[in-house]
């Protein structure tokens, strides 16, 4: 979206990346510094900003509810619903952006053609002071058509290798095989989220799936055998 827009003439007097603090992969911040801002700088002479978040996750994690059934409880993990809204990302990233938009601007927001919906929320609606525009969503352009103009420019982030979706290390929705990545690449991360499932009032999954049982399926996983291994080792007995 922003490349799009800025080929149109479009000019920004900011362009923010909100860093969710102990939420992000280091290797997001490396692309925007290292490969994403030079690429900006170069071609149209302006960068992206980093900004952190005005909280922490594990603030958010450990923040206590003051109401409700689980009033006492940490927060937890955060948890999509079905409209993909994120509690996390709720307190510390929409907050966050909130508070750098202030009033009386013209916001930009890249939802792609698919996420429509989101685009059509009442809160952009209902602003009486900022105007929204999705550009990508207003020409139609889809997920799979921006993977393709960002990789014929080299502008990639290099965990697209591991699955079809970036984001939080610690969340939920990861799919198998970034969840996979998490536990055999990056020991430290998967030790911190074994203690926040031990923190945590729920389980890791809302189908009752803890972060001991994904360990336990990728352990096992390692130790299995194919049968045309167990085939060779009983003939060579």
């Amino acid at each position: 979206m922003l490349i799009l827009c800025l080929r149109a003439g479009i000019r920004f007097d900011h362009i923010y990346f909100v860093y969710m603090r102990g939420a992000e992969w280091d290797e997001t911040l490396d692309f925007v510094r290292h490969t994403l801002n030079p690429y900006m700088d170069a071609v149209f002479r302006c960068v992206v900003e980093i900004v952190p978040s005005l909280k922490s996750y594990e603030e958010v994690f450990y923040k206590k509810h003051i109401k409700g059934k689980r009033i006492g409880q940490p927060y937890g993990f955060n948890i999509v619903t079905g409209r993909g809204r994120c509690t996390f990302k709720r307190e510390a990233k929409t907050r966050s952006m909130e508070v750098l938009y202030g009033k009386g601007n013209d916001i930009y927001i890249g939802f792609a053609a698919e996420e429509a919906g989101r685009a059509n929320a009442e809160k952009y609606k209902q602003d009486k002071y900022n105007r929204y525009h999705f550009p990508l969503v207003e020409s139609g352009i889809t997920e799979r058509q921006c993977y393709d103009f960002c990789a014929s420019l080299g502008l990639l982030h290099p965990f697209y290798k591991i699955g079809g979706r970036m984001g939080c290390w610690q969340c939920a929705c990861q799919g198998t095989e970034q969840l996979r990545n998490l536990y055999f690449e990056h020991p430290d991360k998967w030790a911190q989220l074994q203690k926040w499932q031990d923190d945590c009032p729920f389980d890791f999954k809302p189908d009752g799936v803890r972060v001991e049982h994904i360990a336990k399926r990728f352990e096992l996983e390692g130790q299995q055998l194919t049968v045309d291994f167990y085939d060779k080792e009983v003939n060579n007995q």
